[in-house]
Order: structure tokens, then C-alpha cells, then sequence
């Protein structure tokens, strides 16, 4: 996630810097919107796999479980 915070900077100075060629700037800001849609749907798996991730109970054996 960081790599992708990263990314997004360069290609912000990209954008703003003034030696970047005229129309060019279209094609940064575009692969920003693809950083931008990389890191929400990197953050929401993230925050998914915390969430399953999450330590449970110790299970009950069912009553099939036990009889033998």
C-alpha cells in the first residue's frame, strides 16, 4: 500500500511539473485514477482479511462429533 501512496506522489509531480510535455499530463493522471482504484480495493481486501482474520472461540464439538 505504501508502494501505491508512492506511485500516486510521482505522478503528481508529474503532472504538476511544468516540463512535462502539453497532453502528457492526461496519461499521469490517468494512471493516478488506477493508483487511486488499486489502493481502495487493496485497502477494502486488506480491511476484509483483517476482519476474518480475527481470532475466534474454540469451537464446540457438534453432537455427531461425539458420539463415536
Amino acid at each position: 500500500m505504501e508502494r501505491l501512496v508512492e506511485l500516486r506522489a510521482r505522478c503528481q509531480r508529474q503532472t504538476n511539473s511544468i516540463v512535462t510535455p502539453m497532453g502528457d499530463e492526461m496519461f499521469y493522471r490517468y494512471q493516478q485514477s488506477l493508483i487511486d482504484e488499486a489502493a481502495t480495493t487493496v485497502g477494502a481486501l486488506l480491511q476484509r482479511s483483517s476482519l476474518t482474520n480475527r481470532p475466534t472461540s474454540p469451537a464446540v464439538p457438534s453432537s455427531r462429533e461425539s458420539k463415536n
